[in-house]
């Protein structure tokens, strides 16, 4: 009986080399480019929440501006403050204004008055917004305070007066009963951000009948004339 070879299929090992070099080849740019696709992930995401975190800032300026009201308060002292206070003002460097603000949402229902004080300061490269739920600060009362904006480096702020952007409000030399209800002609808030660079806020049209701020992404043209006219007058 004759014996039948049978010779056993399979790969060789110059094969099996060849395919696992294939499959590494393969499996590390499919993982370089599920890094690749992660990371842009990652950063259209924090790039959407910072470009959200600059229009909620800007919404919550607006806010505050469009019910801006020329009432002064008083202190512990029972001492009369003006109704809006900022720029070099203060004693703190971190300050940047303070002023009196109604329209404030009571979302408890409770029957505190709409009426805020409101103010700004700049803190560890953040905007910080910090209020109290009464005008009169006859007592001492600690104020509510949050962060609104990070990831600044600088923020400057500047005044309209008499077609002259100033520092501080009221303007300095003046006499305090003469600027202790009045509000400025509007107001330049720039920022300087780690990601987007410089952003230049205006809050314009101030209503003296009505005392507000009208807050506007860009200046109509004859606001244009009028900021280009106090430029020239301060060069």
């Amino acid at each position: 009986m004759s014996k039948k070879l049978f010779r056993q299929q399979g790969f060789t090992l110059l094969e099996l080399l060849i395919a696992i070099s294939i499959f590494s080849i393969v499996s590390g740019a499919c993982y370089k480019l599920f890094r690749y696709s992660s990371a842009s992930k990652t950063m259209l995401v924090n790039g959407w929440d910072r470009l959200s975190d600059i229009q909620r800032t800007k919404a919550i300026l607006e806010q505050d501006f469009l019910h801006v009201m020329a009432r002064p308060v008083q202190d512990e002292e029972g001492d009369q403050e003006y109704a809006f206070v900022g720029g070099k003002q203060f004693d703190k460097a971190s300050d940047l204004l303070t002023f009196s603000r109604q329209g404030a949402k009571n979302l408890t229902q409770s029957n505190n008055s709409d009426l805020q004080r409101v103010g700004y300061a700049f803190e560890n490269n953040s905007l910080i917004r910090y209020y109290w739920d009464q005008l009169d600060l006859t007592e001492p009362i600690d104020p509510v305070e949050y962060t609104i904006l990070t990831d600044l480096k600088k923020v400057e702020i500047k005044f309209l007066y008499k077609k002259e952007w100033i520092d501080q409000w009221p303007p300095e030399n003046k006499l305090e009963f003469e600027f202790i209800k009045i509000l400025p002609e509007a107001m330049h808030l720039k920022l300087e951000h780690t990601v987007y660079g410089h952003i230049d806020w205006y809050f314009l049209g101030y209503d003296k009948n009505n005392a507000i701020f009208h807050s506007q992404n860009k200046a109509s043209n004859a606001q244009k004339n009028r900021f280009e006219d106090s430029n020239e007058d301060t060069n």
